[in-house]
């Protein structure tokens, strides 16, 4: 999977890891994958103010997800948890949306 981010007015002031999660119907992770994004190779505190990064992810969802619908969330938190807020104040944005058929 191909992510986009794009850093605020002021940049970054601390490195960030990416999370990806897979949330059940009632919300609860049934899957995440965590990364540092670009592969570590380019930390988010030397992001430019307004810069674009790419960032690949490789999603392999497991065989043992249970049938259903899932959604697809993306984020990026601080080594302490903390979640970077977006603009709206919400934590992560929603990329898609998924069903597990048999």
């Amino acid at each position: 999977m191909r992510l986009a981010w794009q850093a605020g007015p002021q940049g970054l002031d601390a490195d960030y890891t990416v999370f990806l999660h897979l949330l059940d119907s009632d919300g609860q992770i049934a899957q995440q994958f965590d990364a540092p994004p670009a592969g570590g190779w380019y930390p988010t505190h030397f992001w430019r103010p307004g810069e674009i990064v790419l960032d690949e992810h490789d999603l392999a969802p497991s065989p043992m997800l249970p049938l259903g619908a899932y959604r697809l969330i993306a984020g990026l938190y601080r080594a302490d948890g903390t979640r970077l807020l977006l603009d709206d104040g919400a934590d992560f944005v929603q990329l898609a949306e998924v069903e597990v058929v048999p």
